[in-house]
């Protein structure tokens, strides 16, 4: 039985950081989602707006700054908006220079929607896991399974997912740096055979993506933030039930597939819960989130072929510039 919370009444309630781009439609609902959210009043809201990289973009572009300036009933609004197109490094560049000020921080793009305990799990459990050093990130989103309904409870799991994530600054000096050092992070850790390995079995759905990395750069985002966590062996916090839906699946983003079951999936209903930490006894949430990343294993043998093709090259990269380093050519 689910026994209720009172409020929770913090200090400094953290900032809200928000990506938004081309999409005010999707803009326009996130907010309305989270002015819904129980504490929502308590919190400032930034969103950073990226400026157009096309001609084909920039009414859509200004339309989602006309949302973003609309009559809201949050603490505050402000807009991060640069002169010239940032490729994306605007969230990153945001997120770290809010984190210089403020002990805590939640973010997301404008394709999340929200429970309405939303803000209420994460700031109990930004506030619960704080002083814990296992425990890298908080996530709103967790896979669904349709007979487990215990709203309180929360699990710890070596992994990262960005769909609404609270985050620490004592813990993120790490978490949020560069392409280049990606980059060099990927090859040092998955230049080890067994690494790699270890890790495509815990995170399969990853392999395609980071392959893709590897072969046309851009941005690692979430796929570094989850390989730094596991190769620490540490965790984030995801709860029981979702507390929010991804629907950026409707084809309109550009790292997400159509999918329908994402857009319509089951999130948390109540407005106040108390949360606890489950034991996993009697219930695997290892399982479950294994479950909802498995790939047809045509496909997991198609990459995993890739990949071990793949990565005497990245070995050869990553010792070829050790020694440059080493005799100080570079």
């Amino acid at each position: 039985m689910i026994r209720f919370l009172k409020d929770i009444n913090l200090p400094n309630y953290p900032p809200i950081l928000i990506s938004a781009y081309s999409r005010p439609t999707h803009l326009y609902e996130c907010l309305l989602s989270l002015e819904a959210c129980a504490g929502s009043s308590n919190h400032e809201i930034y969103i950073t707006i990226d400026a157009p990289h096309s001609q084909d973009v920039v009414e859509f572009n200004q339309q989602v700054i006309e949302v973003a300036n609309g009559n809201w009933k949050f603490k505050s609004l402000q807009t991060i908006i640069p002169r010239e197109n940032t490729g994306g490094e605007i969230i990153k560049q945001s997120a770290l220079q809010l984190l210089r000020t403020n002990d805590t921080l939640i973010m997301f793009e404008e394709d999340n929607r929200f429970s309405p305990d939303f803000l209420s799990y994460m700031n109990w459990a930004l506030m619960h896991y704080k002083n814990d050093s296992s425990v890298y990130s908080v996530s709103a989103w967790s896979p669904d399974d349709p007979l487990f309904d215990d709203s309180g409870a929360v699990f710890l799991y070596p992994g990262y997912c960005a769909w609404g994530v609270g985050l620490w600054a004592a813990k993120t000096n790490n978490l949020i740096i560069s392409r280049a050092m990606q980059r060099e992070y990927f090859s040092h850790k998955l230049a080890s055979l067994r690494r790699m390995v270890l890790y495509f079995l815990k995170a399969p759905h990853l392999k395609r993506a980071t392959l893709n990395f590897y072969l046309n750069g851009g941005e690692a985002g979430d796929r570094y933030i989850d390989l730094y966590v596991f190769m620490n062996k540490g965790f984030s916090v995801f709860p029981g039930v979702s507390r929010t839906k991804n629907v950026g699946h409707d084809g309109s983003g550009e790292n997400c597939k159509v999918s329908g079951g994402h857009m319509t999936q089951r999130i948390n209903s109540l407005a106040k819960v108390e949360y606890y930490r489950h034991n996993q006894e009697g219930y695997n949430f290892y399982r479950r989130v294994q479950a909802h990343y498995a790939l047809k294993l045509s496909k997991n043998i198609l990459l995993w072929f890739a990949w071990l093709a793949l990565w005497p090259v990245v070995i050869a990269k990553f010792y070829f510039k050790k020694i440059k380093q080493f005799l100080g050519l570079s």
